[in-house]
């Protein structure tokens, strides 16, 4: 209702519909894969390309922000900006990384890079659940496979992600685009990297037995990690979604620009 009432650019209304069902989606997809846990391989898969999406959907927000592609590209051009590459943990070879000019070519080409990540989680996802039909079971080589291919993919896109969002970060600043993009990155961040603490825990066996009954286990075919990092991922998400309200609130974020009404979207692309 915020979102409808408050924002008067279509585009940016359409980018906030899909990132504000981020976490109710997330946190359905965990209660059904706790409750169905023949159907949790396939929740993980929807909620981590839901996640991916949303990355390439809050750079679309810092875009519509800053006017769209072209007049970032050319107001960091006269401001003699370039897209660097400072980032840890490469920042302690920043002498060493190349920084690129901030032209509308570049730009579209690292947002293809942060874009692939959606196609490899989509394609992974359909042949987890090919190979979880086959066999069964969720403790399977493959799936832990699937799982580091995935994360490196996670981190190329996350990396370029910071690259792009860090351009004209002061004008960026009045519309609290740092908060709603650190929402997007911590959340899908911490979905990808419990679950690999959560596997090799599993993988090593190292779960108290009083957590996961060794018949509960055989009998669903399910993999511990999942369910626990579902758990766990619902009450991040309920932290998460009560900060992202209160940091932007329309009281103090310009994307709200009829809750304001201090300047227009023209005036508010052109400072800085």
């Amino acid at each position: 209702m915020i979102v409808y009432k408050y924002i008067s650019v279509i585009r940016l209304k359409n980018n906030m519909y899909y990132l504000i069902f981020l976490n109710p989606i997330s946190s359905f997809c965990c209660f059904f894969g706790m409750a169905s846990p023949r159907n949790a391989a396939f929740m993980y898969g929807v909620i981590l390309s839901y996640h991916m999406l949303a990355l390439r959907i809050a750079l679309d927000v810092m875009f519509n922000i800053n006017g769209g592609r072209v007049t970032l590209s050319k107001m960091l051009t006269m401001n003699n900006e370039r897209i660097r590459f400072t980032f840890f943990p490469f920042c302690l070879f920043s002498r060493c990384m190349p920084s690129f000019a901030p032209t509308v070519t570049n730009i579209a080409r690292f947002e293809m890079i942060v874009s692939q990540t959606c196609i490899v989680r989509i394609v992974l996802m359909i042949i987890n659940i090919c190979v979880y039909r086959e066999i069964g079971t969720l403790n399977h080589f493959w799936f832990f496979v699937s799982h580091a291919v995935s994360v490196v993919s996670s981190c190329i896109a996350l990396y370029f992600s910071y690259a792009i969002s860090a351009v004209n970060r002061e004008n960026s600043k009045k519309f609290r685009f740092q908060y709603l993009f650190m929402m997007v990155d911590w959340s899908q961040t911490l979905l990808t990297f419990q679950k690999t603490g959560l596997d090799i825990l599993s993988w090593a066996n190292l779960y108290p037995k009083f957590i996961f009954p060794s018949q509960f286990v055989e009998v669903t075919h399910f993999g511990e990690s999942i369910y626990l990092l579902f758990f766990i991922y619902s009450l991040e998400v309920l932290i998460m979604s009560a900060l992202i309200t209160y940091l932007l609130r329309p009281s103090v974020s310009f994307i709200f620009d009829r809750y304001t009404g201090l300047r227009t979207w023209r005036e508010l692309w052109t400072m800085g």
